[in-house]
């Protein structure tokens, strides 16, 4: 594995760490849906598996929550859907630029 992929993941795992703690921080004083912590967390078992189980399915399930957070923003907030789903398709593409390189190496 690319040193530069694992940077990233890390780097996600980080970002992702850091917005399970807000959204559990926020839903103590808001009415905010669980599914809000519960889509970082299956996002940060994405990126560990991409990370320790070099596993092409980590990649997989990051793209579907985000489809899934894609479109409950835009419900939530009465938006396009297509606007939401740009803004998380540069972190799948990095991650995928990352990964193609040594793609054949993931199982």
């Amino acid at each position: 594995m690319a040193d530069a992929l694992k940077i990233w993941l890390w780097f996600l795992s980080v970002l992702n760490g850091m917005q399970c703690l807000f959204f559990d921080l926020i839903s103590s004083r808001y009415p905010i849906p669980r599914i809000f912590f519960w889509l970082p967390v299956l996002r940060l078992a994405g990126i560990y598996l991409i990370l320790f189980k070099r596993k092409k399915c980590g990649l997989y399930i990051q793209c579907i929550t985000y489809i899934i957070a894609a479109d409950l923003y835009s419900l939530l907030l009465n938006r396009s859907f297509l606007p939401e789903l740009l803004q998380s398709a540069p972190v799948l593409l990095i991650t995928w630029l990352f990964m193609r390189k040594t793609w054949k190496s993931f199982e």
